[in-house]
């Protein structure tokens, strides 16, 4: 499986108009509440009960945890006053497919919301590398439970309670649980996971795609949610963000199954394939977003005060 570049650099050597839209933009997202609750959780080292229940099971230590821990919530300020954006470190190829675009155009707006996701990612990297397991006072952890693979043998429990489930391959991550972390943050900011149609030379940046938590549908964005997304950098800082992104009705939906097959994704080291661990087949969740169809006859059924007849 292929890894990620080795060459890094940062974001100084952009041209003017490229690099103030990338700072403007991710500047406005950490001014954000979703994104301080999201980072802060982070510091404080463990999530708060009304994330957690989002995407996981009731847990005894995280149902006490129903508010940030005062350290934490100081310290992501202190953060956010002395972060400089220009000292992140990005994939070389990464800038310079950014570079290249025209501003303005569809490749530019998918190559700035790449660059920004990346961005996101790698501040939850930062943080979580720098806190080592967080400044808050917390209740104990239970021992995990224990389950077992194909051939009745323990899997390894999760490194992190804070992650996204199909993003949990930390072993070939370049920054390992931290990325795993990273994929999370993505997931509580832009409404999942920022990944892309790479073409057959799996490299391209064709169209964008989100990949929520939950086993949900992962969905293409809108060429509209695209363009919320550039005009941002110049917008009243005050307004609230255009994400998490939600699909909408006419949005191409892939199974999460078929999407690498597909040149579906933003790295092909992030995921593996899935193996099913189970000797039951295990059928994805299906949400009413996830199938338009049904979703317009539910719509009718309830315009029509819940009779199939209309009035």
């Amino acid at each position: 499986m292929e890894g990620p570049s080795t060459l890094k650099g940062s974001i100084t050597n952009l041209a003017p108009e490229h690099l103030n839209t990338f700072e403007q933009t991710l500047s406005k997202i950490l001014l954000a509440d979703n994104s301080r609750l999201t980072f802060t959780q982070i510091i404080d080292g463990l999530p708060v009960k009304d994330i957690w229940r989002k995407y996981q099971f009731p847990r005894v230590d995280i149902e006490k945890h129903l508010q940030l821990c005062p350290a934490a919530v100081e310290a992501w300020k202190l953060f956010k006053e002395h972060f400089q954006p220009r000292t992140l470190q990005f994939d070389v190829s990464l800038l310079q497919a950014y570079q290249n675009s025209e501003i303005g155009s569809k490749e530019f707006q998918l190559r700035l919301l790449e660059l920004v996701a990346v961005g996101c990612h790698n501040i939850g990297v930062l943080l979580y590398k720098s806190v080592d397991g967080g400044v808050g006072t917390h209740e104990q952890k239970p021992t995990p439970p224990v389950f077992l693979d194909e051939n009745f043998e323990p899997l390894p429990s999760t490194p992190t309670d804070f992650y996204h489930k199909s993003y949990k391959d930390w072993q070939q991550y370049p920054d390992g649980v931290a990325n795993m972390v990273g994929y999370w943050v993505e997931s509580q900011i832009f409404g999942g996971v920022v990944i892309f149609d790479r073409g057959r030379s799996e490299i391209e940046c064709k169209e964008a795609f989100i990949h929520p938590v939950g086993n949900f549908k992962i969905f293409q964005l809108l060429d509209s949610q695209l363009r919320e997304f550039f005009d941002l950098h110049s917008t009243d800082s005050h307004l609230p963000l255009p994400f998490p992104f939600k699909a909408s009705r006419e949005a191409r939906r892939v199974d999460e199954n078929e999407s690498m097959s597909l040149h579906i994704f933003r790295d092909k080291y992030e995921r593996k394939p899935k193996v099913n661990t189970s000797r039951k087949t295990q059928q994805p969740k299906l949400r009413m977003e996830d199938d338009p169809f049904t979703l317009s006859i539910v719509e009718r059924y309830n315009a029509n005060g819940g009779s199939w007849d209309p009035k």
